[in-house]
């Protein structure tokens, strides 16, 4: 069960990190977005990239979490 969770929350990161993608898009396709407006949108797309990093490790947990459960199994 908790291996599927982290699927699921590895799968939620995902498609967060690939809506900063596009909002960074969006920002750089606004001619009239100012010098700090791109700032943020940098900022938020590292922000998306440690979130899928913590959600790696997240499910690396799960894994070994089943791994436990196959030991005592």
């Amino acid at each position: 069960m908790n291996l599927r969770k982290a699927k699921i929350n590895l799968s939620n990161a995902r498609i967060d990190l690939r809506n900063a993608r596009t909002n960074f898009r969006n920002v750089r396709i606004d001619s009239n977005s100012t010098k700090m407006n791109l700032r943020n949108a940098r900022i938020d797309l590292r922000n998306a990239l440690i979130g899928l990093r913590n959600a790696g490790v997240e499910l690396e947990d799960a894994r070994i979490g089943m791994r436990d459960v196959r030991m005592k199994l």
